[in-house]
Parts: C-alpha cells; sequence; structure tokens
C-alpha cells in the first residue's frame, strides 16, 4: 500500500469533463434513468468546474432559470461568460442578449452586444450532448 501511494502507481485517474457531462445530462433529460435535480446538479456542476463548456452553460441555465439552483442573474451571468470564453457559441448568444438589455447585475451596452453576437456567428455549432454509443 505505501509503494503504491509513495510511487503514484494505482492513483485513481480523474474521469475527463466529458464523462462527468453525460451522467448529469442523463438525470436532466431522464435518459435511461429518472430525472433527478439534485443529481444531476451534482454531476453539471462537477463538468462545469473541470472546465466542460456545456456544463458551464447549462449552470448559467439552471441559475437563470431556477432549475437546481437559486435564480440568480449574477451566477447565471458568470457561468455563462466562462462557458463563451470557452468557446460555447449558445453561451456567447446568451450573454449577447444580456448586454443587449441590460440584465441584472449587468450595464446595457450596446458595443459588448455586438462583440459576443460576432464571435457567436463565427463560432461552430455546439457539440451534441452525450458522446457517441459504445464510449462509456
Amino acid at each position: 500500500m505505501a509503494r503504491r501511494l509513495a510511487g503514484g502507481k494505482g492513483r485513481r485517474k480523474r474521469a475527463p469533463r466529458k464523462d462527468k457531462y453525460a451522467p448529469g445530462m442523463m438525470y436532466v433529460r431522464g435518459w435511461g434513468t429518472p430525472r433527478e435535480r439534485e443529481k444531476a446538479k451534482v454531476w453539471i456542476a462537477r463538468a462545469a468546474q473541470a472546465g466542460e463548456p456545456q456544463a458551464m452553460r447549462l449552470m448559467g441555465e439552471m441559475a437563470h432559470g431556477g432549475f437546481g439552483l437559486a435564480r440568480n442573474g449574477k451566477t447565471a451571468l458568470f457561468w455563462y461568460r466562462k462557458s463563451a470564453e470557452a468557446g460555447n457559441r449558445e453561451a456567447m448568444q446568451r450573454l449577447a442578449a444580456a448586454y443587449g438589455s441590460g440584465s441584472p447585475g449587468l450595464a446595457a451596452g450596446l458595443e459588448q452586444a455586438k462583440r459576443w453576437q460576432a464571435r457567436a456567428a463565427k463560432a461552430e455549432s455546439a457539440e451534441p450532448l452525450l458522446p457517441a454509443p459504445g464510449a462509456f
């Protein structure tokens, strides 16, 4: 046991961020399991903290709509911004809309809105929600 810990062999590898996002979406959508908000929130939060752009966007949507999290505009904007900066097109569009309307916690800024909308137009479409079958 001491050699195992000291040498680093046998250490548990961290699951890739996609492997944290997929179970969250399964609980959100009820794919092969009952819908469970608390379990969905845990898995989506893990993936978001690991840097998964789709999960970060979903955390923003959860905070914006009050699904699994307390409704909070500032928290939603935080996650939308992180996701947009990581290249998520939907989050860029959400930020553009927030800047255009002056959402809570954000001063209206037409220039910022135009900038995020232009970035969204250039960005590729979103990745699929789940990895390909057999990827688990």
